[in-house]
């Protein structure tokens, strides 16, 4: 296996938004050099398709039309894993946004719940205190509403 299918079959998509976003421009700089080398192999057909015309013997004709297939194979492959690849980390990019979104709500609904422990020490014995909770309430549930 060359180095371009150990690339692909890597099992590194990242875990924060950051690192997968690293990935997807590294994977498209890949694609970008798998697009340019398109040339090379419509050349190395044209290559051997001049070789075959000029009457070589059968068996060298054979041996180059079989390597031209190995290795109009293993780019096929390389094109699938790409593209698997790329699906892949558009997936685990989806995740990473999902997991950094959780966190923050995390964070926000703890941040309130400690909120609401800080007002319960509040006195509520007389009316005015009862009208200040009742409106830090009002606040608190509009937050919430807008969030």
């Amino acid at each position: 296996m060359n180095g371009q299918e150990v690339y692909l079959r890597s099992s590194d998509l990242g875990t924060t938004v950051d690192t997968v976003d690293s990935l997807i421009k590294r994977h498209d700089a890949f694609e970008k050099l798998l697009a340019t080398q398109e040339e090379k192999v419509t050349s190395l057909q044209e290559q051997a398709g001049t070789l075959t015309e000029e009457g070589l013997k059968r068996e060298d004709a054979g041996h180059i039309q079989q390597k031209l297939n190995a290795i109009l194979e293993r780019r096929s492959r390389i094109k699938e894993l790409s593209q698997s690849r790329k699906r892949d980390l558009s997936t685990a990019r989806l995740l990473a946004r999902f997991s950094q979104d959780l966190a923050e709500e995390k964070g926000w609904i703890t941040e309130r719940m400690q909120k609401l422990k800080d007002n319960t020490s509040t006195d509520i014995s007389d009316l005015q205190g009862k009208l200040k909770l009742l409106q830090k309430h009002q606040a608190f549930e509009a937050e919430i509403l807008a969030h």
